[in-house]
C-alpha cells in the first residue's frame, strides 16, 4: 500500500511552523552534535560519510522533543554498497534500543529522501542512521538529515498508480570499483485513482485535493508496498497536475477519484 503524505497548510488544518531538532543535520561543521559507533565517520563536502568494516556502523544523536507530538524523521543517502537504516529509539548503546520506527533504506536506492513520522511519550530520544552488517565493507554517504515538528496528515485510503518515466538522464561513476549509473534528472508523472472512497471518508480526500490543488507540494510514500522499483525511490515528492474528476462507483454508495501529478525535483 502507498500513501499520500500532504501539510494542510492552504485549508482546514494549518501546519506547524518547526523548527530543525537535528543538530548539525547539514553536515557542514564537521561531524559535530554526531558520535560513532562501530565505524568511523567523517565530513566531506557537507555530506555524512561511514565507514565501515565487517560489522554495522551508525552515525547517531539524542535529540528533545515535546512528548506524544508527531515529529518527521528524514535524510538522503548519496550512496552506499549495502542497505542502511534511518532509525528513531528510545536510546542508543552499541545499536538503538527501544526502537520506536525505523526505515530500510535499500542499497540500490541513492539521491532520495527516506523519510517517516514518529511520536514517543518520552521527551528525549535517539536519532540514528546506520549501515552494514556482519562481513560488509564500505562507506555510505548520506546528506541533510531533518527532524522537525510534523504538519503533515496521511491519506492512507488505497491507492492505485501507473508511473510514466517522460525523460531522465543519467551519469556513471566508480563506487568500491564498481561503475554505477546515478539518475541526474528525471520527468516522472502519476496517474492516480482513489477509489472505494465510502461516503463517511470523502470529506478527508476533499480536503488533500483541494489542499494540494494549487502547486502545494505532498508526498508519496511507498515504503508499505510489497514491491518497489528502488529507481524511483521510496518516497516521491509530486504537485498534482490540473484537476481532479470524482464520480459516484456504479450501483453503490462509494466514490472513485482520479488526478494526475508530477515529481518534483528536490
Amino acid at each position: 500500500m502507498a500513501v499520500f503524505i500532504y501539510s494542510a497548510t492552504r485549508r482546514f488544518i494549518p501546519a506547524h511552523v518547526a523548527t530543525e531538532e537535528i543538530n548539525n543535520g547539514l553536515f557542514t561543521s564537521n561531524t559535530i552534535g554526531w558520535t560513532s559507533q562501530g565505524g568511523v565517520i567523517s565530513s566531506v563536502a557537507s555530506q555524512l560519510n561511514i565507514a565501515y568494516t565487517s560489522a554495522a556502523a551508525y552515525a547517531h544523536q539524542n535529540i528533545v522533543i515535546i512528548p506524544n507530538e508527531s515529529y518527521l524523521l528524514k535524510v538522503t543517502r548519496e550512496s552506499a554498497s549495502h542497505a542502511s537504516f534511518l532509525t528513531v529509539s528510545d536510546s542508543f548503546t552499541t545499536t538503538p534500543v527501544g526502537i520506536i520506527d525505523s526505515r530500510i533504506i535499500p542499497s540500490g536506492s541513492f539521491g532520495f529522501a527516506s523519510q517517516f513520522t514518529f511520536s514517543s511519550p518520552l521527551a528525549l530520544c535517539n536519532v540514528s542512521i546506520g549501515i552494514g552488517d556482519t562481513g560488509e565493507s564500505g562507506t555510505g554517504v548520506f546528506d541533510t538529515m531533518s527532524c522537525k515538528l510534523d504538519g503533515s496528515f496521511a491519506l492512507t485510503h488505497p491507492i492505485n498508480y501507473t508511473i510514466e518515466i517522460e525523460r531522465e538522464t543519467t551519469s556513471s561513476r566508480s563506487l568500491g570499483g564498481n561503475t554505477q549509473s546515478l539518475v541526474k534528472s528525471r520527468s516522472t508523472k502519476l496517474n492516480v485513482t482513489l477509489s472505494q472512497i465510502a461516503t463517511a471518508d470523502v470529506p478527508e480526500v476533499d480536503e488533500f485535493l483541494y489542499s494540494v490543488s494549487r502547486g502545494e507540494q505532498f508526498a508519496l510514500d511507498r515504503n508499505l508496498e510489497s514491491s518497489v522499483d528502488l529507481s524511483l525511490g521510496t518516497f516521491i515528492n509530486m504537485q498534482m497536475e490540473g484537476g481532479w474528476s470524482k464520480s459516484r462507483m456504479a450501483n453503490s454508495d462509494y466514490f472513485s477519484f482520479n488526478f494526475t501529478c508530477r515529481e518534483v525535483s528536490q
